[in-house]
């Protein structure tokens, strides 16, 4: 079982891969006060679980997603002011502290979301297409994507965003604006992606 743990206000927060969970159902291993289905008729691929627990009591919830399955790791999920930022499948959610309740979510990916780093308050979702820019309130800056998926590195480095697609090129993005400083070697300049494709 893979997890990430987090502090805040005193309180840790878990993010728990939970691969054997059903849900609806009462046979699971682990019960969670809220079950957030962000699938939007996709089949379940991604159950993260996230539980509180502090001195001034505990609090639950599960997201469930769609699109390419994810796992659990250090850059699974950031804290943002009063809420918890997860990626889960494709899925970019938002679920305020210390409740846990829902606040958006948004889908980040054509199929996964590798991680979410924090940059300037700002929310830089690493994609398996698509790299890409949000606000705190789910709203989307810049999205940029390049010639084959993001799975060999991607790192903020300089005010830029760095990614290393399959085929080994390389890309570099200014974080504030997504425009290209470095494009793939041999190949034209690729277009940003209007912000209002692929949220909601």
């Amino acid at each position: 079982m893979r997890t990430l743990r987090l502090r805040y206000d005193g309180s840790e927060l878990v993010v728990i891969d939970e691969v054997t969970y059903t849900p609806r159902s009462a046979d699971n291993l682990r019960r969670y006060d809220h079950e957030y289905d962000l699938t939007d008729r996709w089949r379940v691929v991604s159950k993260h679980g996230v539980r509180l627990e502090g001195t001034e009591g505990s609090a639950s919830a599960m997201l469930l997603a769609g699109g390419g399955g994810s796992t659990v790791h250090p850059r699974s999920a950031l804290i943002l002011g009063d809420a918890l930022v997860v990626a889960v499948g494709h899925q970019l959610a938002c679920i305020g502290l210390p409740r846990l309740e829902l606040r958006w979510s948004r889908r980040a990916d054509s199929a996964t979301v590798f991680g979410v780093w924090r940059w300037n308050q700002k929310i830089i979702v690493h994609g398996e297409f698509e790299v890409s820019s949000w606000r705190s309130d789910g709203e989307r800056d810049w999205s940029v994507s390049g010639a084959d998926i993001f799975s060999e590195g991607f790192a903020l480095e300089n005010e830029t965003a760095w990614a290393k697609d399959f085929e080994g090129r390389e890309y570099r993005w200014q974080l504030a604006t997504g425009d290209e400083v470095l494009g793939p070697t041999g190949l034209p300049r690729l277009p940003r992606l209007p912000r209002n494709l692929g949220g909601g």
